[in-house]
Parts: C-alpha cells; structure tokens; sequence
C-alpha cells in the first residue's frame, strides 16, 4: 500500500513537471535514467523522506537537501539513512545537505534539481 503511495506521488511529481516546466525551459521529461533530480527543502514531516524510500531508476540519486539543522533536519537524514542501511531493498541515496542560514536563497541560486520536495511540520 505504502509503495503504491509513493509510486503514485513520483507520477504526479513528473506529470506536473512535464505540464508545468516543460513548457517554459524548452526541455521535455521523457523518463530516462536519472531525469528526475530531488532537493528537498526543510523537511518538517516524515512525508519528505517517503519518496525515497524505494529508488526509481528515473531519479537520480544525488539528493540535495535544505534547512536550518535542527531535529527535524536530523530525523529526515536519519530516515534516508536507515533506507540506505536496510536489509531488505536497500536505497543508495547520495544525500548533499546545506543547512546555512540562507539555506532557501541557497537553493534558488543553485537550482541543483527540477523537483522540490516539500513537506511541512504540523505544529
């Protein structure tokens, strides 16, 4: 159940990407290998981590993640990390994380993937 979730969640994220950026860039996503690039932004919520629970080989596995460290930060490394650690399936997520002040600045001038994961804290 939980992998169709996410399995649906990487559809919706490539057909918005197609019907939203495609357009504007002049790029289409045509579904190969690694076309997908992630950055995750200040992850408040286990959903962030989800979409990595399974690889897909169209996304790449370099992640880059954004946020202020702090516990939130450390519970989503801590999830991709035990993804990557498990003994059935593991991932093999590569992630690159920028936790400066400037951490939303930072990205918008990196732009290091085409899709942003975001998912925020209930509090």
């Amino acid at each position: 159940m939980a992998r169709n979730r996410v399995s649906f969640i990487v559809i919706i994220m490539i057909f918005i990407l197609y019907f939203g950026c495609a357009k504007r860039s002049g790029k289409i996503f045509i579904g190969a290998e690694g076309e997908v690039k992630l950055m995750t932004l200040d992850p408040g919520h286990f959903h962030a981590a989800l979409i990595q629970k399974v690889m897909y080989s169209q996304v790449n596995p370099v992640v880059h993640v954004y946020g202020s460290m702090g516990p939130d930060i450390q519970d989503h490394l801590r999830r991709i990390g035990d993804y990557n650690r498990r003994d059935e399936n593991p991932t093999q997520w590569n992630t690159v994380l920028y936790s400066e002040d400037d951490f939303f600045e930072n990205m918008l001038q990196e732009k290091p993937g085409n899709v942003v994961v975001l998912s925020g804290s209930h509090q």
